[in-house]
């Protein structure tokens, strides 16, 4: 009889927000990623928790865009 294999049982973090999420991708430079793993990790959150604050400040503090004569922004 062989020696049996061990048993590994991934357990998914609890869901901790309200509104559905999805899954994109976007590239970065490496010293850009590595900045945001070393700062999560100095927070001690997900790299994913500290983009979406990120672009939720940046979105936040955007100005209007400018309207065009035809209401479209330019």
């Amino acid at each position: 009889m062989g020696v049996p294999e061990p048993t590994v049982v991934l357990v998914a973090r609890p869901r901790t927000y309200e509104e559905p999420r999805l899954t994109t991708a976007v590239r970065l430079p490496t010293r850009l990623h590595l900045r945001l793993r070393a700062e999560a990790r100095q927070r001690q959150v997900s790299a994913n928790l500290l983009v979406e604050w990120a672009i939720t400040d940046f979105l936040d503090r955007l100005p209007p865009p400018v309207q065009s004569a035809l209401g479209a922004p330019e």
